[in-house]
């Protein structure tokens, strides 16, 4: 007898990778913030917060441009003033008011998962 594998449905094997990547994102935005408080930068985790937020972004951004939603639009237009950063992610690195940015696009980021269904909650 010949066993089948399974798989699990794109949709929700999809929405479970972008679930992780945002606990990840959110672990690393708040070791950030933790140290802002403590008045220190921590480059290694500066990155990874980049990083991660990139991989983000070119994930939801076809995922809102395809959305019939009403806010989906308006988010879209925000979120499309980082699009440099997925072409270059050494700008908010070299660039001190791109920096003071990434604030603002984690703060998108939670809301494009909530407009898009994939809040975790």
């Amino acid at each position: 007898m010949e066993q089948q594998i399974k798989q699990a449905t794109v949709t929700t094997q999809y929405r479970d990778i972008l679930v992780l990547h945002l606990d990840a994102l959110t672990i690393l935005y708040r070791e950030l913030l933790r140290d802002y408080i403590k008045a220190k930068y921590d480059e290694d985790n500066f990155d990874k917060c980049i990083t991660e937020m990139v991989v983000i972004l070119d994930h939801i951004i076809p995922k809102l441009e395809g959305s019939a939603g009403a806010n989906a639009p308006k988010l879209l237009e925000k979120l499309n003033k980082f699009i440099e950063w997925t072409e270059n992610i050494m700008i908010p690195k070299s660039m001190e008011s791109e920096k003071e940015r990434m604030h603002t696009l984690f703060k998108l980021i939670i809301k494009a998962y909530d407009v898009l269904g994939l809040s975790p909650c």
